[in-house]
């Protein structure tokens, strides 16, 4: 039995009877009480004054009396339930129930409501702003619930990553209003700077005025957050860049389907570990959300139109970021092929080009390093491919007895080490104490949750 869920009793009961759990005495009976309640119901929106009024003002007040006989049925704990209530309760008594429970849900969407205003965004968006400001508290200045109880009377303009459109009423304001909470949970981990960044980044790429959009503002921020974490950076880094984009792209594109959900689910896991204190009810929520939105990630891969699922920005690349591929290593030809080559071109940049293009593993990398084909400067236009994940792992793999306080305890142990692999992590010690601090710490924050994850 599958009943319609905005016609839950009226289909509960036709169902009911072609299965013969419901005689046709019982429907007649139950429909009979029905016609009562709809007459008393009449007087009632009349003041007592006349029991009769238009067609379509009546089936609005039938709707009403329904939705709280629904909503009470389907908070019982199955169809059986729900079967039995019917055959041994009044209508009038099953809607004197369901009118409690509803009212109870605008005391409820009320305090919520209360909690979405106080975590409310600082951005530029009239719609999200209008919303909240505006929609919503005109629904509980107009929602009636004796005889208008199904009707979502508000203007809503802002949509939600993942709204349920199939509810009505209250149950509908109050769905919208746990979601926007947990959109606004997700959203203050990020700056009101980067937020409103990425909205103007989003109106310059389609040519919109960024106030007016009716965009999810938790959408756009959720799906660059994804890709900075594939790309090894930070969640809260939300600049994305086309040559980002184009090496992120190129990336998943060698990968099965399975091994990119795979990838995209465990990027969306370290997002949440990086961002701390989500509820689960948030984490639940966003990993509906990227079930829902997998299939058309996996066609952007497959077609090369990632970018259209992202907020790019406009301004210059950085240096490409090398990335990690557990699973492309070049066989022992290739990988010699690559070396012989190097060991004939003539500088750094021409070296780091090479290793761009045909290296995909840091394994592969390593190789190349102790290979005795870079010299000098030439380490650090190789270092610079690297994103902050690759260098974390490198730390990991050759510092493994340090306590990660910081770069000052990456000592390069001469003792245990053959020469090339020395000279190699001394310049690689050299360029990671001469970078920025932050970078530093973070690098060494990452090496230490490496290392702790398979210690």
């Amino acid at each position: 039995m599958n009943p319609d869920a905005n016609q839950f009793a009226l289909s509960l009961m036709d169902q009911g009877y072609r299965a013969n759990i419901f005689t046709g005495a019982e429907i007649e009976a139950i429909q009979i009480q029905v016609l009562q309640l709809l007459k008393e119901y009449i007087l009632k929106y009349t003041h007592y004054d006349s029991s009769s009024v238009k067609e379509e003002t009546a089936q609005s007040i039938l709707q009403s009396i329904f939705y709280c006989i629904n909503s009470y049925l389907m908070g019982l704990e199955n169809h059986e339930q729900s079967i039995r209530i019917l055959k041994t309760t009044g209508i009038k008594e099953i809607h004197r129930r369901g009118l409690e429970l509803t009212k109870n849900q605008v005391c409820q969407a009320r305090d919520i409501y209360q909690e979405v205003k106080s975590t409310k965004l600082e951005v530029s968006l009239t719609a999200y702003e209008d919303t909240i400001n505006e929609g919503i508290q005109s629904f509980f200045q107009n929602y009636d619930v004796y005889f208008d109880a199904h009707n979502t009377v508000a203007n809503i303009d802002y949509p939600l990553l993942c709204d349920d459109m199939s509810r009505t009423g209250i149950s509908y304001i109050k769905n919208y209003l746990e979601k926007l909470k947990m959109e606004n949970e997700l959203c203050r981990h990020f700056s009101p700077e980067e937020i409103n960044l990425l909205l103007k980044g989003y109106g310059q790429q389609y040519g919109f005025e960024c106030t007016e959009m009716l965009i999810n503002i938790s959408e756009l921020i959720l799906k660059n957050a994804l890709f900075s974490v594939l790309l090894g950076k930070r969640a809260i880094e939300l600049t994305l860049s086309w040559g980002e984009c184009d090496l992120i792209g190129k990336t998943l594109q060698n990968l099965t389907k399975q091994q990119c959900w795979e990838r995209v689910q465990n990027a969306l896991d370290n997002m949440l570990r990086e961002l701390q204190d989500i509820s689960p009810s948030l984490k639940t929520y966003l990993r509906e959300f990227l079930w829902a939105f997998f299939p058309a990630l996996y066609h952007a891969i497959e077609q090369n139109t990632l970018p259209s699922l992202l907020v790019v920005s406009q301004r210059m690349d950085p240096p490409p970021v090398l990335l990690y591929e557990a699973g492309e290593k070049l066989s022992d030809e290739q990988l010699r092929a690559v070396i012989d080559e190097l060991q004939h071109c003539g500088d750094g940049p021409a070296k780091a080009s090479l290793i761009m293009s045909k290296v995909r593993s840091l394994e592969d990398l390593m190789e190349i390093l102790g290979a005795d084909c870079l010299f000098g400067n030439e380490y650090a236009a190789v270092f610079d491919l690297l994103g902050d994940y690759e260098m974390a792992i490198l730390v990991a793999k050759f510092f493994e007895d340090t306590t990660f306080t910081g770069t000052r305890d990456l000592f390069v142990d001469e003792w245990h080490r053959t020469a090339n692999e020395t000279q190699w992590l001394t310049h690689f010690v050299h360029y990671l104490t001469k970078g920025a601090s932050d970078r530093q710490q973070k690098i060494i924050d990452l090496a230490k949750s490496l290392a702790n994850s398979t210690g």
